[in-house]
């Protein structure tokens, strides 16, 4: 579970540096605002992966404390299934790249 954790970092890192390094160069060419919009959609992208992530970690942490082990197991079943989703989903992303 880590190693997917990790590369989940790794995709929010993907998302993220593009977008700052486009609008740096779009800000150089046109007005601010115009850079700014040309870009929006991959900030958005990167603002939903770190989100994603923040939340998949604390969600992670939290059910390591869990207590009950018929309760735990159900809740890292959740965990399964949320991480084969975004393997599905970065495995289309890569592919449209």
């Amino acid at each position: 579970m880590r190693s997917v954790i990790s590369n989940r970092y790794h995709a929010l890192h993907w998302t993220t540096l593009p977008a700052g390094e486009d609008l740096d160069k779009h800000a150089a060419v046109k007005p601010y605002d115009e850079a700014w919009n040309s870009v929006a959609l991959q900030l958005i992208d990167a603002v939903r992966s770190h989100c994603s992530l923040f939340m998949l970690v604390k969600f992670v942490e939290t059910v390591r404390e869990v207590q009950d082990p018929a309760v735990k197991a159900v809740l890292e079943k959740v965990i399964n299934s949320h991480l084969l989703m975004f393997a599905i989903i970065i495995r289309r992303y890569d592919c449209e790249l």
